[in-house]
């Protein structure tokens, strides 16, 4: 991938602020992260800890392929606004990789000299190791085509590759033009030890391999001034190679291949050998190598202290995933601020994915509440929020027993739909959030148009309320009357001979009704002349019982009347006028009834 070639800033790191969403990149990286990040924290909890860490591993590998996506990503774009970033993005994966080998790979744990030499090469000189390649290609060319004629960086392209454990590459090379002046038989020695450098982790057989250099040193070949400065780099390392001719990354990648690596050693010691070359390569120490000093000292307090200074403004995206690798590999213990300042940092985006955001709050407990309630907040105060949005708010509320906000939204699309004429979603979000008074005056409102007193009784039906107020009550029954009386006036247009039934059924709901319900004071006159238009009819519809129940309720509302205080209203009084003139004709009816009765 190539390192970048600017430094990063350990205690301003350069880029867009926490609230913004640098680019599409980016806005992948977090998306395509969050399910290895959910799988991880499902396993954890499902897994015994001393199982979990293969787990751990391919976690942190998934996490790496995702960054090396979006570091090549926004190299090949080459967005200015980006160049810095982009340093950040690279050096978060270098620290990755080697807190892989360091401390989540149990297989790193006695050659951790090569594991780290390959890292330098990958994260350092990837791009010498590029050019090394494309010049050990013209240099098979040329010397194929013409191998008298030998070329100015012959030598020391054949000195880059040993220093950089590719000996293959440079026996290939050597072999083009040695072969002429010396015998197979004399070459052989050299052949071998190249052939054989130890640069993976199955050399175990490297004092072999070192003895063999020794004698190359003793050997008629070491009269050549070449072979001679060969082979002392085979034996002494990086200890002998021109210190301007190399960067000192690989200097220090040749000290891990050509250096004892004593794989008897702990980790910890190999560590301390690897610090060793890196300070015997650089001095002083960058604000990058002070982390990886810190990594391989096994110091992760300040290495992750330093990590957050490095990543917190532009990319707080690695700390938190850093931090919970480690978390869940018990090797430090679990810090919600590294979650939260991540979770901060993508609550700014412009679309925040409120699932993925909770997802990474479950892990804070102790203070993931407190931003979780204000996230789903801020979700429900948003301009635009729809009734998808709402039931999307109202499942992370209700998972988490957050009541009273679950009742805040309904209570908030219950008013927004009232205010928009839709009383049916109004009442449906008004019911859900339990408001009494909201749902009381909602009915209110709808009492005198029969198109919204249907769809709200029609909700409050299917509904099924076990705790129906007086109000919500009054009017269910008073929907199920209007009804009857339509169609009471449907079959009285056609003269069907089913009317007097009906019209006894409405007499019955009237009497239910006023049984019942409180029938609030502005229904009064309404329900007053309903009861007045049933009752000159002959035979009578209204049975004794129906009768005496709208007298009762007649009564109790004047005492209602008489309790109050200070003047009546004019509805209050035109309601007690109109009961006047029904309880003359309810008292001729009832005469008729008990008649009947008998």
């Amino acid at each position: 991938m190539g390192w970048p070639a600017g430094d990063v800033d350990m205690e301003a790191a350069p880029g867009p602020p926490a609230t913004a969403m640098p680019s599409l990149h980016m806005r992948n990286l977090v998306n395509e992260t969050f399910p290895i990040f959910e799988a991880l924290a499902r396993q954890s909890r499902a897994t015994h800890p001393a199982e979990l860490r293969p787990h751990i591993l391919a976690a942190s590998k998934q996490y790496r392929g995702t960054m090396r996506k979006c570091a090549n990503e926004m190299d090949m774009k080459q967005l200015e606004s980006e160049a810095d970033l982009v340093h950040i993005v690279k050096a978060s994966l270098a620290l990755l990789h080697l807190i892989e080998i360091l401390y989540l790979d149990p297989a790193h744990d006695t050659v951790l000299a090569y594991a780290f030499a390959e890292w330098l090469q990958e994260h350092y000189g990837a791009m010498e190791i590029e050019d090394l390649d494309m010049t050990f290609f013209q240099l098979q060319t040329q010397l194929g085509a013409t191998p008298d004629d030998l070329p100015r960086n012959y030598w020391p392209t054949i000195v880059q590759l040993v220093l950089a454990g590719h000996g293959r590459k440079a026996w290939e090379l050597l072999s083009l033009y040695s072969h002429a002046k010396y015998s197979l038989s004399q070459l052989e020695p050299v052949r071998q030890v190249l052939l054989h450098m130890p640069s993976q982790a199955r050399d175990s057989a490297w004092p072999a391999w070192h003895g063999a250099c020794v004698a190359l040193t003793d050997s008629a070949l070491a009269k050549d001034v070449h072979f001679k400065m060969l082979f002392q780099l085979l034996v002494a390392g990086a200890d002998v190679a021109p210190v301007d001719a190399q960067p000192w990354y690989l200097h220090a990648l040749a000290r891990c291949v050509l250096a004892d690596p004593k794989v008897h050693l702990s980790r910890t010691a190999q560590c301390q050998r690897v610090v060793h070359h890196i300070k015997a390569s650089l001095d002083p120490l960058g604000p990058f190598e002070s982390i990886v000093v810190s990594l391989l000292e096994l110091d992760l307090a300040a290495a992750l202290d330093a990590v957050q200074r490095m990543c917190a403004a532009a990319f707080p995206y690695f700390p938190a995933h850093t931090m919970d690798l480690l978390a869940h590999a018990g090797l430090v213990a679990r810090s919600e601020s590294f979650v939260l300042a991540y979770v901060d940092a993508l609550r700014g985006a412009a679309d925040p994915n409120t699932t993925l955001l909770i997802g990474y709050l479950e892990t804070c407990p102790a203070q993931g509440g407190a931003v979780l309630l204000a996230l789903l907040d801020a979700q429900r105060q948003a301009p635009g929020l729809t009734d998808f949005a709402a039931e999307k708010l109202l499942l992370h509320a209700q998972t988490y027993g957050l009541r009273q906000f679950v009742a805040q939204v309904a209570r908030d699309r219950g008013a927004f739909w009232a205010a928009k004429g839709r009383v049916g979603s109004a009442m449906t979000w008004l019911l859900r959030a339990q408001d009494a008074a909201a749902i009381d005056a909602l009915c209110a409102a709808s009492w005198r148009d029969a198109t919204r007193l249907h769809l709200v009784a029609d909700v409050l039906v299917a509904a099924e309320q076990g705790d129906a107020t007086a109000v919500t009550a009054f009017t269910v029954a008073y929907h199920e009357l209007l009804l009857v009386f339509s169609d009471c006036a449907e079959l009285a247009r056609t003269a069907h001979p089913a009317l007097a039934q009906v019209q006894q059924e409405a007499a019955k709901r009237l009497g239910r009704l006023c049984r019942d319900c409180d029938v609030p004071t502005t229904m009064w006159p309404t329900t007053l002349a309903l009861v007045d238009q049933l009752l000159p009819l002959h035979p009578p519809v209204f049975t004794s019982g129906d009768l005496y129940a709208i007298l009762q309720a007649i009564q109790n509302q004047k005492l209602r009347f008489v309790r109050l205080e200070g003047g009546k209203s004019a509805t209050e009084g035109a309601v007690v006028a109109a009961s006047l003139g029904v309880q003359k004709q309810i008292a001729l009816c009832l005469a008729k009834a008990l008649v009947l009765d008998v």
